[in-house]
């Protein structure tokens, strides 16, 4: 072979690669013209340099219509299928759930964080088989459209791609609307909801019944509905906004737009992030004076720690132990780990396996901080963060097992796709178990809801019970007291119920008193009757006389 040719001879074709001179007669190589090209990586020989001009295929590989399929390609496209529709389900029963359970909206949140997870995975910069890389593809064809492309008349939401690293690999827009325009439109609808509600409340402030359901809708949405759709698109909207400031290629009204919308999330992240820091450590006024006077222990333990976090926030402390610090804090600890793997993601694309090793650090950090502390109240939310954070550290551990490869080549081609087809199957089953855990959650607060609404109305229930049984026994003394003499006046029966009540309220009196009056009135009996038998006596006498 001939190197740094211009032009071949007769026999030799040229390769623009090294400027070499080849007969071109070897597999994965083709002849075009004067030019020795290279086939496509799915072939052993072709005739072109698309995928779909093979005319063998490599080892593991079978030819269906000039095209190179894995000998397990319908089990990739099938497993890609389920796992895309898995995810879409989840995302929306986890969009669907704030709505309806208010008291659930962490629940979504971390639900829809493990396909978040997945989703920054894919970015490491690690060479992925191709399976894996199929079993992707086939998840992302069920993402939703561009809702917003019919604004950008110019590209029609085709803009150019990232020409960074893994980003280019997987086509990824420089625009953030072309990426996230349906999480984008989901904000943007909550955001017009509220705003509408509190014109409505406003309006309708006349009407009390009206007004207090709108103003209780209005709590719902502001901010709890908001906040957990906002804070669970966070890692795809802040990697997304980042790469449109990195590299905005295109001047359009579409794209500046679309610029605007990546600086007002970074920076209304940024500015959430501290809001939320001060408002969950804001220590209650009593406490901090008994803190300082040094009062009794009894004292101090009665006074809360910390100020009341307004019912319209109730998302950042409402399933976990607000006693303590850590567990007080823990959103912001979740979104503190997602922060740092998209850092490791946006800024090391240059370095794989640096970005491999630093995602196991963070996510196994992350774990056994929340093994230790266990800050949530449920053992069903515990036990699906704890499965979630172990998925991700054996993500990262196969990770590192292909930048390690990359480098060093110490696995076999059929080693490499089998470590690829566990980790489809490990995404598959977590999603799935992320899934059953939705719907498992949606049916016990509604079967809690549904227990409080019995209990409320059986306590209303024995509250009337009990006033119908004071009124009742007044009722039936009334009624039969003045059975015999119905012609009776109403102010005898007054009279009459008013001796009943003094009879009562005398009758312990004369308990006391009986025994007084018994020996008085012996005594009265007794001289009675001396009385009688002298008057008997004197009587007798005169008729004798006379």
């Amino acid at each position: 072979m001939t190197t740094n040719c211009l032009t071949c001879s007769s026999g030799t074709y040229f390769v623009s690669s090294n400027n070499s001179c080849v007969s071109c007669d070897v597999n994965s190589y083709f002849i075009s013209g004067t030019q020795c090209l290279q086939c496509n990586s799915t072939c052993l020989t072709c005739n072109g340099a698309s995928s779909t001009n093979c005319l063998s295929c490599k080892t593991g590989r079978y030819l269906q219509n000039s095209t190179c399929l894995l000998s397990y390609h319908e089990f990739i496209s099938t497993t890609g299928d389920i796992t895309g529709i898995s995810s879409q389900i989840q995302y929306a029963a986890s969009t669907i759930m704030p709505m309806l359970l208010a008291e659930r909206s962490t629940s979504a949140m971390i639900l829809v964080g493990f396909l978040a997870d997945v989703g920054l995975y894919k970015y490491l910069n690690v060479p992925f088989p191709e399976n894996f890389v199929s079993f992707c593809e086939e998840m992302e064809s069920f993402d939703p459209p561009n809702i917003f492309e019919n604004m950008d008349s110019g590209n029609r939401g085709n803009n150019p791609t990232s020409i960074i690293g893994k980003f280019q690999f997987w086509e990824v827009s420089a625009t953030l609307l072309d990426n996230c325009s349906f999480a984008i439109a989901k904000e943007l609808l909550t955001l017009a909801i509220i705003l509408g509600l509190n014109i409505l409340v406003f309006l309708l402030k006349g009407f009390t019944r009206l007004s207090d359901v709108l103003r209780k809708v209005r709590t719902l949405f502001m901010w709890n509905v908001f906040l957990s759709y906002y804070l669970g698109d966070f890692p795809d909207l802040l990697l997304h906004s980042m790469i449109q400031l990195r590299e905005n290629y295109v001047s359009s009204a579409y794209t500046n737009f679309s610029f605007a919308l990546a600086v007002i999330i970074v920076s209304t992240y940024a500015v959430l992030a501290i809001y939320f820091r001060y408002l969950l450590n804001k220590k209650h006024p009593q406490w901090q004076k008994t803190t300082e006077r040094r009062h009794s222990i009894s004292t101090t333990k009665n006074t809360e720690k910390w100020e009341k976090i307004p019912d319209s926030l109730e998302i950042l402390v409402e399933d976990f132990r607000e006693n303590k610090t850590f567990a007080r804090n823990f959103i912001l600890v979740m979104f503190l780990e997602t922060f740092l793997q998209i850092l490791v993601i946006f800024f090391f694309q240059d370095n794989g396996l640096t970005q491999a090793i630093l995602y196991i650090i963070i996510v196994l950090g992350f774990l056994i901080l929340s093994a230790w502390k266990r800050p949530y109240k449920s053992n069903l939310h515990m036990a699906i963060l704890l499965l979630n954070q172990g998925s991700k550290i054996v993500m990262g551990m196969i990770a590192a097992i292909f930048g390690i490869n990359d480098i060093i080549q110490f696995i076999s081609l059929e080693l490499i796709n089998l470590i690829g087809l566990i980790l489809m199957l490990l995404i598959l089953i977590v999603m799935g178990i992320n899934l059953v855990v939705s719907f498992l959650i949606v049916i016990i607060s509604f079967y809690e809801r549904i227990q409080e609404w019995r209990l409320r109305r059986k306590i209303e229930h024995s509250h009337r019970r009990a006033r119908n049984a004071e009124m009742n026994p007044k009722t039936h003394n009334f009624i039969d007291e003045q059975s015999p003499s119905f012609g009776r006046s109403s102010l005898d029966l007054h009279a009459d119920s008013n001796l009943q009540v003094r009879s009562r309220d005398e009758n312990g009196h004369e308990e006391r008193m009986r025994p007084s009056l018994e020996s008085k009135h012996s005594l009265k009996h007794k001289k009675a009757h001396t009385n009688n038998d002298s008057k008997r006596t004197n009587i007798r006498w005169h008729i004798e006389n006379n």
